[in-house]
């Protein structure tokens, strides 16, 4: 299996409120990645998908297209509050599995691109990230094997810091734009027209 972690419970510190919320064009920046993952679930028999937000709102839209989603109040402490909640309602993990954490502020983000990734940790043994001509991004794919790595991670500490210490093979995608993250209210303005897709 491939557990697809949609990472929807973060502060927004850098925008001053939700940012996941926000119209984006024709839809809140939160539901351009839900629905690209929802079109993966739909696909590929061996993906399920869990959505950790801090949002009801975030929750019942995710529901309400068929996808698993639990509340993480605690992920206001940092990033590993969220990766521990996912990891812990993944009941049955096993050797061959892998763990795909994807960012809801990345809304450009292809299905195509995700598949590719999840092709290729399927070769493969260790991490398997995306990147594109400005470099590294999201989403990563960890095997199964890192997970008591991944649940030793603390507060904002993300998936990144195991990445030090591990192989990791690369997906190389065209468009760098993928691989944007909405963090600012001006990265919204900068990237006003791309929304409406």
């Amino acid at each position: 299996m491939v557990y697809i972690i949609y990472m929807a419970a973060g502060n927004s510190r850098r925008f001053g409120k939700d940012k996941l919320l926000y119209k984006a064009g024709e839809k809140k920046l939160f539901e351009y990645g839900l629905l690209t993952v929802a079109e993966i679930g739909k696909t590929r028999e061996e993906v399920d998908i869990i959505v950790v937000t801090r949002s009801d709102e975030i929750k019942i839209a995710a529901e309400k297209i068929g996808l698993r989603a639990i509340l993480s109040p605690e992920s206001k402490k940092g990033a590993s509050f969220t990766i521990k909640k996912a990891l812990r309602e993944i009941k049955d993990l096993k050797y061959g599995d892998f763990i795909c954490f994807m960012v809801a502020d990345q809304p450009f983000i292809k299905s195509e691109s995700i598949v590719r990734l999840i092709d290729e940790a399927k070769k493969t043994t260790g991490i398997v990230r995306l990147r594109s001509k400005g470099g590294p991004g999201n989403p990563i794919i960890f095997p199964a094997e890192l997970k008591e790595e991944l649940l030793g991670l603390e507060g904002d500490e993300g998936g990144r810091k195991i990445l030090l210490n591990h192989k990791c093979t690369y997906v190389d995608i065209e468009n760098e734009t993928e691989l944007e993250d909405i963090d600012t209210f001006e990265d919204f303005i900068k990237n006003n027209g791309k929304f409406n897709f």
